[in-house]
């Protein structure tokens, strides 16, 4: 089984938990992205956790002491680090953790959305779109703002893979198409 499938399978099953024991999915996501920026920013850590020659045993007392270390994790995260020690699959952890997040992103039913304006936006106007686009979809919004002056005005929003253009520049080049067509 490849490596993202393997991620993904864990991911789901680590929703579930996180739902059957009510406990917080972001704090979880949180220590994990903590967890996995410790081991990738220290060389030798990374290489021991990562070596099938080094014992269970050792990997696991080095997470617990890692973990201990910084004031302790929740039981869930640290059954989940122990897993993929065990089964030397920590290599999995930053698959994981993004999947695990779009996962829980689901369950909690919020949806990012990326929207580009020409103009910078108030914070009255940038409340006025998330609001619209959570009626929209029916789901709770994370917006992301960007700007490009090349839109000349209006708003184009991407939500997952559906682009909807709104832009004063998309409407010109529409006209201009069907004033060449016509």
């Amino acid at each position: 089984m490849s490596d993202r499938r393997t991620a993904l399978r864990l991911a789901r099953a680590l929703v579930d938990v996180v739902v059957q024991e009510e406990a917080n999915g972001q704090t979880i996501e949180l220590e994990l992205r903590e967890f996995q920026n410790l081991v990738a920013g220290h060389e030798e850590l990374n290489a021991v956790l990562t070596n099938p020659a080094v014992s269970v045993d050792h990997k696991h007392a080095l997470i617990k002491a890692l973990l201990s270390q910084k004031s302790g994790a929740s039981p869930i995260t640290l059954s989940v680090l122990l897993l993929l020690a065990e089964r030397d699959l920590q290599s999995l952890l930053p698959n994981l953790v993004e999947m695990y997040h779009e996962r829980l992103m689901e369950q909690m039913k919020v949806v990012s959305a990326e929207v580009t304006t020409a103009i910078p936006l108030v914070e009255d106007r940038e409340q006025e779109i998330v609001k619209s686009l959570e009626r929209m979809t029916g789901r709770q919004i994370v917006m992301e703002t960007r700007v490009d002056p090349s839109l000349i005005g209006g708003v184009i929003t991407k939500i997952g893979s559906v682009v909807y253009d709104g832009s004063v520049s998309q409407q010109l080049a529409k006209l201009k198409q069907q004033l060449v067509e016509g």
